[in-house]
């Protein structure tokens, strides 16, 4: 499958390892030129030989060891992207999970911790790579959250919160930059074998299946085609770029990619189904019965209230 993205450059944070370092692979197979990130050097730079394999060979690989959630890292991120290949086309925002609890019984410090981690950080990511985006004219922008934006997890309160506000900033930013050419998404994937999913099993916080991360590439909205291989193969072809890099994608859906055998499904999460944008069910400041019949859908009726 040609992405129409060869020669693009790609920053992916947090690639060393599970879904980022699966989003760097497939994005050098499409002709990316990638930068990646984490904070450990010895994964990092395992995974930088992979991608420059899967790629054009090293000089189209840069690897910087750093901490994303560091407020001054997304700058320095970019900066370093920019001085190596010359811009920034896409830019995948990704960073590890915050640690599991009840809504009860969150913290301050945990939470202003997550926030920083799984929104700020994301935001931050975009603010600084925007100048570069819009001066290229083009810009593709993909956050890999979690599934949970669609249904919060009981015990991973942090997580639910940090994560759909993310998507609440993503929506909104998506319509300031469409005009721009520049598309914002999530791709929000369900359970895969990560190294997280692995850790809050064994703490007792995560029960039942998950998803081969392969497939997880397979069903990404964009993804390159993924090919099958040993146990010891990098765990996706995940967002290869998400949004599509090739078309004018609506902006702003969540694709959902639940990976649990026998559900794996992407598709937008309900507000972005039907053209990407929603559809109000009726004009704003009226005041429509309890139910009414839609503008649109056939015999469906809309409870929404005013």
């Amino acid at each position: 499958m040609d992405l129409g993205i060869a020669g693009r450059v790609a920053l992916v944070t947090a690639s060393s390892k599970g879904l980022g370092r699966g989003t760097a692979l497939a994005l050098a197979e499409a002709g990316c030129k990638v930068v990646l990130c984490a904070r450990g050097e010895e994964a990092l730079a395992a995974t930088a030989a992979d991608v420059a394999e899967a790629g054009g060979g090293e000089h189209d690989v840069l690897a910087i060891v750093d901490d994303v959630t560091d407020p001054a890292a997304p700058a320095r991120l970019v900066a370093a992207t920019v001085e190596h290949f010359g811009g920034l086309d896409i830019v995948v925002g990704n960073a590890g999970g915050p640690p599991p609890g009840r809504a009860v019984d969150v913290t301050d410090d945990g939470l202003e911790a997550a926030l920083n981690a799984n929104l700020t950080t994301s935001v931050r990511l975009a603010r600084e790579a925007l100048p570069h985006l819009r001066a290229g004219g083009w810009g593709r922008i993909c956050f890999i959250t979690s599934a949970s934006v669609k249904q919060p997890i009981p015990t991973l309160a942090l997580s639910n919160v940090a994560r759909t506000g993310l998507w609440a900033w993503t929506k909104t930013a998506a319509q300031d930059l469409f005009d721009d050419g520049i598309t914002v998404n999530m791709a929000c994937p369900g359970s895969h074998d990560t190294d997280r999913i692995r850790a809050l099993r064994a703490s007792g916080n995560f029960r039942g299946p998950v998803g081969d991360p392969d497939d997880f590439a397979r069903s990404s909205p964009s993804s390159a085609p993924s090919r099958r291989s040993s146990s010891a193969a990098p765990p996706s072809r995940s967002t290869a770029p998400a949004p599509p890099a090739s078309s004018s994608a609506p902006p702003g859906p969540a694709f959902r990619l639940l990976g649990a055998p026998g559900h794996l499904r992407c598709r937008p999460t309900r507000p972005e189904r039907r053209g990407g944008a929603g559809r109000r069910r009726h004009p704003v400041g009226s005041s429509p019965p309890a139910r009414r019949r839609c503008g649109r859908g056939g015999p469906r009726r809309c409870s929404r209230r005013t």
